[in-house]
């Protein structure tokens, strides 16, 4: 079905409209991030942040998992959960609208990429299909982006705690309080572990508008990892029964670092097994090139010969017999060739009489 070109002009300024009016959403909402607040708290799309957020369905179960990714991947806004919803439904819903808007305006001419049979679907079918295909895509990639980054960061936080139980138990050693050695524990690793001093900015915050034990407790629920949990306990039994941990800490820090050292062996050991199946399979294609090479290659050369051979010999009994016909004898027969009919010869004349006379 061909549109005609008032259909056509409406469609592409819808869209085009579209995609001026998200743009200047996101130029008048963008945050000025600074060095002491560096987490945006507005949201992506401002007022329209909710409605496309709530365009596709999503379970309870669902939100929940995508909230504990972005802790882990250390987006803690309120707005986060909105904005990561937002930017999905706009990846999954504009290459559907924009495919099947465009099999709308195509013509009815096929394309001819099916081989195997002889159908040949129309090119707006295609388009709808690749439209569907691409906003399947959008649907999926943002969450495994967001899972692979939250993989990352649990990783980089695990390693970052015993270097944080280690400054924390300096700092409560030398007779600081408990939220006091935090922020200066936090503030001593923010160069070389920038995650995790983020992480005990939140908590220190938390813990000044409400309690630490609160703040404690939130922190857990937002890092749900073994290092987070037992740092947890060990600071909110200070705090409860103001007892000092600070020998806790470090002997809790050294059995990280040797679980650490642990670990690390392991993965080196494994590595060597590892590392065999592609150096095996990188040294295949050489060793098999080194054991059937030479044979293949003389039995190429030797099937090569006898086939020289075969065709010299049977030029020769070409010339032979070519020689044959041109020496033949007339009236016999030529070598190769037809046997003529057999003649009887014809019965010899009686002997003349005798008269005595």
């Amino acid at each position: 079905m061909v549109l005609d070109e008032l259909t056509a002009l409406a469609i592409i300024f819808a869209v085009t409209t579209f995609v001026a009016f998200l743009g200047m959403v996101l130029i008048v909402n963008r945050d000025d991030v600074n060095e002491y607040d560096p987490e945006p708290s507005r949201p992506l799309f401002g007022p329209a942040n909710a409605a496309l957020a709530g365009l596709l369905p999503s379970t309870t179960a669902g939100r929940e998992s995508i909230q504990q990714d972005l802790w882990l991947a250390g987006y803690a806004q309120s707005s986060a959960l909105n904005n990561f919803l937002c930017i999905r439904n706009l990846f999954t819903l504009t290459p559907i609208i924009l495919g099947f808007a465009s099999a709308l305006m195509a013509d009815d001419t096929r394309i001819g990429w099916a081989y195997v049979t002889d159908y040949r679907p129309p090119i707006g079918v295609a388009l709808a299909l690749t439209g569907i295909l691409f906003g399947i895509l959008g649907f999926a990639l943002p969450r495994l982006i967001l899972r692979s980054l939250a993989s990352a960061r649990k990783e980089r936080l695990q390693r970052s705690m015993p270097v944080l139980m280690d400054t924390l138990g300096l700092c409560l050693s030398s007779g600081a309080g408990l939220i006091d050695s935090l922020r200066r524990s936090g503030e001593a690793i923010r160069r070389g572990h920038p995650d995790l001093s983020n992480e005990v900015r939140i908590v220190t915050r938390q813990a000044e508008l409400r309690s630490l034990d609160h703040a404690l407790m939130q922190w857990k629920r937002r890092i749900p990892i073994p290092e987070v949990g037992s740092l947890v306990f060990l600071l909110s039994s200070s705090d409860r029964l103001g007892s000092g941990i600070t020998q806790g800490l470090f002997e809790l820090s050294a059995s990280y670092r040797s679980n650490a050292r642990q670990l690390a062996e392991a993965a080196a050991n494994r590595a060597n097994f590892y590392l065999l199946f592609p150096t095996v399979l990188c040294l295949l294609a050489a060793a098999g090139l080194m054991l059937i090479g030479p044979p293949l290659y003389k039995g190429l050369s030797e099937s090569r010969q006898l086939f020289n051979a075969i065709d010299d010999a049977t030029r020769q009994r070409e010339l032979l017999q070519q020689q044959l016909q041109n020496t033949a004898v007339p009236g016999q027969p030529a070598a190769g060739g037809p046997i003529p009919p057999t003649v009887a010869p014809a019965p010899a004349p009686p002997p003349p009489l005798s008269t005595g006379l």
